[in-house]
């Protein structure tokens, strides 16, 4: 609400027993104090009024429509205007209308009561009398109670209740306002000269405006409106005309008056609206608009037909003018009740004392107590049960932990990850737990919700088709004559109609398919020309059978719309929508939305094409594509084909496709706009705003460019700038966009590295180092916008132009560019200007810590520059131009030059006079671990080569060239630094205090040594140890001893890096369950993220694995020491004791299992990459498909099925032959077109193995162990294959269709017979997406999948905005201070500023503060607000990170326990708990750290409960997984030993007693008291399994006598009755009532024996 604040003078009231206020010095009268005061505005009794008609007295005899005067809610000042046309867009008969505005005009008191006609709108009276609103009575709710609307049609007129009477021939429409003319309140009219108020219809000079209306002519604007609403602006216009009215009643009312003395005072005006009108004013048509009503009518035909009849229903309109008058006669009662205050008449009596009670007696007061220790278990007892009634049962033989997945079944994938899994809530028992939250037992499941959703979605979906006609646009001659567009549509019963479109609006025209006639028709009813405002309205004038089904889809809008309000919280919150909408069976997972010529204005030509293919459905709701698309219903194998619908625009959109060139715009200057947002002011709040927006639109809109750009040259849609070298050199200059490959550039550019592979990463490099400048943001200092594209294998580099760079470098001239630092080729020496020395020094060197060093001004060595100029290819060289040659001098060759930066960076000035940093490839030194001792190097690697190492290390070849660019993270050398600072500290402080005795020499030692530590500032050399770099030896001997000790630096960062971070990780990893706050990651990118965090790249992967390798084998012994001391001496009080070396806690196993899946996942995305590459790449495979199909079904499989087992399995399947066939015949054209380089076609399961193995080895140094192949076929008990697929995916941009597949077991890659690859088929590969790194995107971020129908450049970008990350920060530290209140004002805030800064809040500092909100608000016990926020947090988690990150782990959390703990829903929460389980054991697999605990808890909730059974399926899970405590082990099996003795198998629970009595003795003592509470336990369990071992033995000794006694006297009962058979078939008998009889005799005489 509006918040008006002033100052005003209050004083302050006069306690009884307090003297007057001291009198001022200049008055002598008491001092005012000032309080603030706040007032809120509402504005009540306003309508909404239907369009307006022109009047029936006309020469046209067009009867006027009845007004319609819906009643609107309290509104606000600051609401925006739109808002009032938001609530018409659902209601019947305004839906369909968007060329209008709104109009505030003056009305009586009749008219808001109903329906008058047009001919009065000043007293309301109609001479129709009142009417409901077409279609049925004024009661429907747009918010919240909803009534039945009576939407039932007229047995006399069915055009009744679905044609709107307001937009026929009668509509008044007139002509639009002009902004420019009117101002943006456009207040046209309202008082005479005199000052009274106009009555509708009459003008300023006071006459009658209908007379001036009788000739037919439209309604001016201006005559009756007293305001029109701004659209783009908010209601405080509104409020201001109601203000300036005498007669409009303004209530106020004091909200804070039951305070004492308020600080801010709160007042509320509630202004009496009701002489006033909103009025929808018919407006006239442009080509645009027209374009945007066809828009509309086809989104409410297609499923969006409203349902509201008014904006209020009767009750809230009952109720909103009761509360008016009891507010207004309130009002006059508290001026009373003020007067009577003020003459003393109403001052309250004294009030009498009480008597006091008389005090109980003993027995009253102990049954009073007793009574109230019943009444708390009574309601303890309910809760529980009620707690127990929304808790899952879980089925005896329910796999908790959901194997099938984990072995490949992924079809109900995302309904896992959703928490979804079909489990139900017991029924409940003799009326227990029928309270709220009775459970699943009532609640309806996802499945039936989606069913009876999929039936009213039937009759929404209207078959009717609209589209553009293809007479569209209309000739010159017709434009003239007022054509604005011809629209054709398709009506259900198949009638195709031709509409033209004009300013007034639409009629049907003489126009067929063969015959071209604009004209109206002419015809009565149906078959007039049926002209109407609205073009539904139009079409449903025409056809019968359209209104039919429109008025079934505002049946089914009301029945869908009353289903959903029925549905539970639980079953409509917007994480359960949205994981119905991506695994409904009923709405097929794949769209195909074809626009059929309709052109979206504000969306470019690409994502127009590919909107109109099948896509995923999933993918409109997440930000970033995931790995795995939820399947279409029935075979996906067929569908996907089917789903792709034929569309003829999609034709036409392709051909104008312009590869991210706006046609309109032309070539865009991407620099300009960068370096022009770059260098926009930012002295104020508001200009920093702007700056931050105008560069996060620039960069996003030039990542959407660069994507376009690279696919239009891997379709062959570009010409290279240099097309006769070969295509791995060519470059493409493409809308002022540099595009070049990734790859060694040749021998004429000056670089420090070779070949392919190190050109490949040092790209990469460049861009992150790049990132960090641009988020420095130094002022002066430019960079380009550069972005990385990798498809298939191919890594592309897209940039910026510098300005003058293409025309070369000009001495003195305007045109070209300037070198100023570094060197461009390799024979010239190395530029350097000063002013651009101090702008590196000073970026570079501050923020980065870089040295500037003495650096040879030929930094080549001879050898090397020899080599060049031998094998260079000389290109032919235009005339006048000569090619660099190696001339220079031995004295050039010793000169030096002083630089900040490494070698190969350059700097130029740009023809705009900027200075422009290029090539930024290194901000750290190289890695001295991956140097050869030889070369320098520490030599850590080296002892693979000795025979000492271990033999399953493998060799590294540290002279790879790869090799040279693998460097120091930036994080490693600020710890390096930190840790080098605080000894020399120390140690200057241990020198001090024992030269200095006295206190004052301390302290003026401690700030001389401050002064000296804050002057050595720690700088480090990024040119050490580089491949044929000039020695320095003899060209500078001081130069050259400070390369030696920067080389001697780099190898102590590095040996710091070997022999402190790594085992320091390590031990943190195994204390994990001890350290708070600290987590074992659960996926790659997680634990990628953790071991960057430290300073340590993903290359010593292998050596953590190896330390993880140790510890394990550590535990490995302590668990052989446990296992082996006996138990049987505890009852004479004697244990063994561990070692003191033996730790309580113990290696997580999911560690060492992370990080070999993350290794052998890397691995093979380079080797996939390779595969690629022999088959052509992106520019040239032939059916990439088969190739991921063929290596992903290796990847998961152990061995390669022989030709019996795929005849077997291909026995066993069903409807195979499809896919087999389709493969086997286009395997011939494949092979021929590829020959051998297919590497499908080649390569064995062994093969690819083999392969990945060598990859790991020679980047990782380690051998892998848990993967690879398999002569026995069975996988590594540790081997996790669906986290190693997902991972593969993700980071080769892959797509698989969630099907049904095997890991672990037998493949066929390969096939030379044609036969479909197994387990993964080329059909369940969706798509193959490109990745993108933009070097303007956030930190952690590498390369990230791009969308084909989402944001196209899905990296996070940084936002140049340090307000923004400042309060972010700040909320964290007060969350982290408990400073709640704090905590929600700055998370409020940063979340606004970022989403002002983005426009979505889909940023993960947005949901970062929605977690902070969740936190704080759950902190406060605002349980209800922090489930909100908790829910958004989920929502925006899972749409940006994807629904299977360990983003959503968290986030599931969250959300589940401010359900359980503080709203009491067990039932929601519980499922987003088994959410949290089943995405952590299927990321970091069965022995997860922390799985096993989380068990745990849900089997003791179980217990609190008394539901022993789903307890201990629950305890069961947890004994079987992995606890890093060995305390914690002692729990559960206890805890699980209770449930065992509860449920009288004691045996078992001995078992697990006895095992943790084992461990407590060991670890605490016998003497300790949890063991020997322990042991008591053990003792009572073992006399309770004696005495049950005995109950049993003497039940099974007397059920066997029982039992042979049963059969003797079978037996004998058998002999008896052949006996009497044989004598009565002697005797012949033959009645056989007398049989009857004799055999119930012997069967009952049976019984007794």
């Amino acid at each position: 609400m509006t918040e008006k604040k002033e100052e005003m003078q209050v004083d302050e009231p006069k306690l009884a027993d307090e003297p007057d206020a001291e009198p001022t010095a200049e008055g002598g009268g008491k001092e005012p104090r000032k309080v603030q005061t706040v007032t809120h505005v509402e504005m009540t009794g306003l309508t909404l009024l239907s369009p307006r008609q022109r009047p029936s007295n006309n020469s046209g005899g067009v009867p006027a429509a009845p007004t319609l005067a819906l009643p609107l809610p309290a509104l606000r000042p600051e609401e925006p205007a739109a808002s009032l046309r938001a609530a018409l867009s659902d209601i019947v008969g305004f839906a369909h209308v968007t060329r209008y505005r709104l109009a505030v005009e003056g009305i009586d008191g009749g008219t808001r009561d109903g329906f008058v006609s047009n001919d009065v709108p000043a007293n309301g009276k109609s001479t129709n009398g009142s009417q409901h609103p077409p279609g049925g009575k004024n009661g429907q709710s747009r918010r919240g109670r909803r009534k039945k609307s009576n939407g039932g049609q007229s047995s006399k007129d069915d055009h009744l209740g679905v044609v709107s009477p307001y937009t026929g021939r009668g509509a008044a429409i007139e002509p639009a306002l002009s902004r420019d003319a009117e101002g943006p309140d456009h207040v046209l009219t309202g008082r005479d000269a005199g000052g009274n108020k106009l009555a509708p219809g009459m003008g300023t000079n006071g006459e009658n405006n209908s007379a001036a209306e009788a000739d037919g002519t439209e309604a001016k604007a201006g005559r009756t409106d007293l305001l029109s609403l701004d659209e783009y602006s908010d209601l405080a216009s509104l409020e201001a005309l109601l203000r300036s009215d005498p007669s409009t009643a303004v209530v106020t009312r004091d909200l804070s008056a039951h305070e004492d003395q308020p600080a801010v005072r709160q007042l509320q005006d509630t202004i009496d609206g009701s002489s006033y009108g909103i009025r929808v004013v018919l407006e006239r048509y442009d080509v645009a608009s027209v374009r945007e009503h066809v828009h509309r009518v086809r989104t409410l035909l297609r499923g969006g037909a409203p349902h509201l009849r008014a904006v209020l229903s009767e009750e809230e309109v009952a109720e909103a003018k009761a509360a008016a008058r009891k507010g207004f006669e309130k009002e006059g009662g508290e001026e009373k009740k003020e007067a009577e205050e003020t003459n003393g008449a109403s001052r309250p009596a004294p009030a009498e004392p009480q008597a006091a009670a008389p005090p109980k007696s003993e027995d009253e007061a102990k049954k009073e107590k007793e009574a109230e220790e019943a009444k708390k278990r009574e309601d303890e007892a309910r809760r529980r049960s009620e707690i127990s009634a929304q808790l899952p049962a879980i089925p005896a033989d329910y796999d908790l932990s959901h194997s099938e997945v984990r072995d490949g079944d992924l079809r109900a994938y995302y309904h896992l990850v959703c928490g979804e899994e079909g489990l139900s809530a017991p029924k409940p028992k003799n009326g227990a737990g029928s309270g709220t939250g009775s459970g699943s037992s009532v609640n309806p499941t996802p499945r039936e919700i989606e069913d009876v959703l999929a039936e009213i979605g039937t009759a929404l979906d209207v078959d009717a088709a609209l589209t553009l006609s293809e007479y569209n646009p209309p000739p010159s001659h017709r434009r003239a004559a007022g054509d604005l567009a011809y629209v054709k549509a398709v009506m259900p019963d198949g009638l195709c109609v031709h509409v033209t479109a004009t300013p007034l609006g639409f009629y049907v025209s003489r126009s067929t398919g063969e015959r071209y006639d604009p004209r109206p028709v002419v015809g009565k009813g149906d078959n007039s020309c049926c002209f109407s405002h609205s073009l539904l309205d139009c079409l449903l004038l025409r056809s019968k059978s359209l209104r039919t089904a429109w008025a079934a889809a505002i049946q089914a809008s009301q029945r869908r719309a009353d289903y959903l309000t029925s549905l539970p919280p639980d079953s409509n919150d917007i994480f359960a929508a949205l994981h119905r909408q991506i695994t409904s069976p009923h709405l097929s997972s794949f769209g195909n939305d074809a626009m059929n010529g309709l052109l979206l204005p504000t969306v470019g030509v690409r994502n127009q094409i590919e909107a109109m293919r099948a896509y995923p459905r999933i993918d409109h709701l997440v930000t970033r594509p995931g790995w795995l698309v939820p399947a279409p219903p029935g075979d996906h194998r067929a569908s996907l084909d089917s789903l792709h619908g034929g569309s003829g625009p999609r034709n036409e959109l392709d051909l104008q496709d312009g590869h991210g060139l706006d046609p309109k715009m032309g070539q865009r200057d991407w620099n300009e706009d960068l370096q022009q947002a770059r260098e926009m002011r930012r002295d104020s709040f508001m200009e920093r705003m702007d700056r931050a927006r105008m560069m996060h639109k620039v960069q996003t809109e030039y990542g959407d460019a660069c994507l376009n750009g690279v696919r239009a040259i891997i379709d062959g849609h570009l010409h290279p700038m240099n097309p006769n070298e070969s295509p791995r050199n060519q470059i493409y200059l493409y809308n002022n966009i540099f595009f070049s490959r990734a790859v060694d550039t040749g021998l004429d550019t000056l670089k420090m590295i070779k070949g392919d592979a190190a050109a490949r990463k040092s790209a990469s490099r460049d861009a992150s180092n790049l990132g960090v400048l641009h988020r420095l943001d130094v002022k002066g200092l430019h960079i380009l916008g550069t972005v990385l594209v990798e498809y298939l294998g191919m890594r592309f580099v897209c940039q910026t132009i510098a300005p003058g760079i293409m025309q070369g470098e000009v001495a003195g001239g305007e045109q070209g560019h300037k070198l100023l630092y570094g060197s461009i080729e390799s024979f010239n020496p190395l530029a350097s200007d000063e002013g651009m020395h101090e702008l590196m020094d000073s970026a570079l060197g501050g923020a980065c810590m870089v040295a500037t060093r003495t650096l040879p001004k030929y930094p080549l060595t001879d050898e090397r520059m020899e080599y060049i100029d031998e094998n260079r290819v000389v290109p032919v060289m235009p005339a006048g131009i000569e090619l660099k040659e190696n001339d220079a001098t031995e004295e050039q060759r010793k000169e030096t030059v002083v630089s900040c930066g490494p070698i190969e960076m350059k700097g130029i000035l740009g023809s705009d006079k900027r200075k422009y940093v290029l090539d930024c490839t290194r901000l750290t030194g190289r890695d001295a671990n991956w140097v050869s001792a030889e070369r320098g190097g520490t030599g850590k690697l080296d002892g693979a080569k000795d025979e000492s190492s271990k033999p399953e290390v493998p060799n590294v070849d540290l002279e790879d060239d790869e090799w040279a660019v693998a460097l120091l993270r930036s994080e490693l050398v600020r710890s390096y630094s930190e840790t080098k600072l605080s000894r020399f500290v120390k140690e200057k402080v241990d020198e001090v205090r024992a030269k200095h005795g006295d206190e004052e020499s301390m302290d003026e030692a401690a700030r001389k040594l401050v002064s000296e530590a804050e002057a050595a500032t720690l700088r480090y050399n990024v040119n050490v140890f580089l491949p044929d770099m000039r020695p320095l030896a003899g060209v500078d001997a001081d130069a050259a001893r400070q390369l030696a000790e920067d080389e001697e630096t780099a190898r102590e960062m590095a040996l710091y890096l070997w022999d402190e971070v790594l085992p320091r990780l390590t031990r943190e990893v195994r204390a994990s369950c001890g350290i708070p706050g600290f987590d074992v990651p659960v996926e790659g990118r997680e634990l990628t993220e953790l071991i960057h965090g430290r300073g340590i790249n993903c290359r010593y992967l292998g050596r953590l694995a190896d330390l993880a390798k140790d510890e394990e084998r550590r535990d490995a012994k302590v668990r052989e020491v446990i296992e082996g001391v006996s138990v049987s001496s505890t009852a004479g009080g004697t244990s063994a004791s561990l070692p003191d070396s033996f730790p309580r806690f113990r290696m997580p196993p999911c560690w060492l299992d992370l990080i070999e899946c993350e290794i052998a996942a890397r691995a093979a995305k380079h080797v996939l990459s390779s595969y690629f590459e022999e088959a052509g790449g992106a520019l040239g495979a032939v059916n990439p498909a088969r190739i991921v199909a063929n290596f992903l079904s290796a990847l998961v499989s152990t061995a390669e099925e022989g030709a019996a087992d795929t005849e077997r399995r291909l026995g066993d399947q069903e409807n195979s032959g499809d896919d087999g066939d389709l493969v086997d015949m286009l395997a011939d054209l494949w092979g021929n077109a590829n020959g051998d380089n297919d590497p499908s076609s080649s390569r064995s399961h062994a093969d690819v193995w083999s392969d990945i193995a060598n990859e790991a080895g020679r980047r990782y140094c380690y051998t892998l162990s848990f993967y690879g192949p398999n002569e026995e076929g069975k996988p590594h008990e540790r081997a996790m294959y669906g986290p190693l697929l997902r991972r593969v995916c993700q980071r080769s941009g892959i797509r698989l269709v969630a099907n049904k597949y095997v890991f672990g077991e037998k493949c066929l890659v390969g096939s030379a017979s044609g036969a479909p690859s197994y387990p993964i088929a080329q059909s369940d590969i969706l798509d193959i997406l490109p990745l993108v790194k933009n070097a303007a995107s956030l930190g952690p971020e590498t390369f990230v999948p791009a969308s084909s129908t989402n944001n196209t450049g899905s990296s996070s970008l940084h936002l140049l905005l340090p307000d923004t990350n400042q309060v972010f920060d700040l909320a964290r530290s007060k969350l982290h201070a408990k400073e709640y209140d704090h905590a929600i004002i700055c998370a409020n805030e940063a979340a606004n500023l970022f989403q002002r800064v983005t426009d979505t809040p889909l940023h993960p500092k947005i949901i970062s503060c929605m977690k902070i909100l969740a936190v704080a608000h759950a902190q406060r016990h605002e349980v209800d607000v922090a489930a909100e926020y908790a829910a958004k947090y989920l929502t925006f988690t899972v749409q940006y990170h994807g629904f299977d990150s360990s983003e959503a782990v968290d986030a599931h959390t969250t959300l589940s326990d401010i359900l359980q703990s503080g709203q009491g829903r067990y039932e929601r929460g519980s499922k987003h708990c088994r959410a949290s389980q089943f995405i952590n054991e299927f990321l970091g697999g069965r022995n997860n750290s922390g799985l096993g605990l989380g068990y745990f808890q849900l089997g003791t909730q179980y217990i609190q409960l008394g539901r022993l059974e789903d307890a201990l399926a629950c305890l069961k899970v947890s004994s079987d997984r992995w606890h890093g405590d060995f305390m914690i082990d002692c729990l559960v099996d206890r805890q699980t030993a209770h449930v065992y003795s509860e449920l009288k198998q004691c045996k078992e629970a001995f078992e697990l007693e006895k095992n943790a009595h084992k461990v407590y003795s060991m670890y605490l003592g016998e003497n300790h008291e949890t063991t020997k509470s322990c042991k008591n336990s053990l003792l009572m369990f073992m006399k309770l399994a004696v005495q049950q071992g005995k109950e049993k033995l003497n039940g099974d000794k007397h059920r066997i006598k029982e039992s042979r006694a049963a059969a003797i006297a079978d037996q004998i009962t058998a002999d008896e009755d052949a006996a009497e058979l044989s004598r009565e078939n002697g005797a012949g008998t033959t009645d056989n009532s007398t049989k009857t009889q004799k055999r119930k005799k012997r069967q009952s005489k049976k019984k007794k024996k």
